[in-house]
């Protein structure tokens, strides 16, 4: 087994987003030693096979996922659970539709409360929890994420910025 790392995901363009942030500091992540940063891009056909790459370095010692994506809102939001939205009919950046039915509703393993109170005294930005990933990528790739990481033991966060 190798050195443990943390996979830090985040999404490339996508709407009127043509900078995200949240696919900049994933591949800022990615220059750390302890850490796998990924930008993905939103399209729900290809963000299960690239977790799933990302993954087969569990072996190397994954100690956990923080998946990040972009919302319109000024604070940062940790979101509780995926699942809590049904599956939204806008399609993704590269136009393929969202998959059919419901999502999972997988929760958090991770003290949300002492997180926000972490995030809140690290920088100027209001936290709150959140209970709806939304029903779009974000919210796809949590209930992946937190699929996936219970199966080798470890737990995920999805954090919108």
């Amino acid at each position: 087994m190798g050195a443990p790392f943390l996979l830090v995901t985040g999404f490339g363009a996508f709407e009127n987003v043509a900078d995200n942030p949240s696919g900049r500091l994933a591949e800022v992540m990615d220059l750390r030693a302890d850490a796998v940063g990924l930008r993905l891009p939103v399209t729900y056909g290809e963000v299960e096979s690239l977790l799933d790459a990302a993954l087969t370095g569990a072996a190397r010692g994954t100690v956990g996922i923080l998946a990040l994506g972009v919302h319109r809102g000024g604070e940062f939001r940790l979101e509780e659970r995926s699942g809590a939205s049904d599956v939204s009919e806008r399609p993704a950046a590269a136009g393929a539709p969202s998959p059919a039915g419901p999502r999972l509703a997988l929760w958090s393993g991770f003290d949300l409360e002492a997180c926000a109170r972490a995030c809140a005294q690290a920088g100027p930005h209001p936290v709150r929890l959140s209970q709806d990933a939304g029903g779009y990528v974000c919210d796809f790739l949590y209930g992946l994420a937190l699929a996936k990481a219970r199966a080798l033991g470890v737990n995920a966060l999805f954090l919108h910025v």
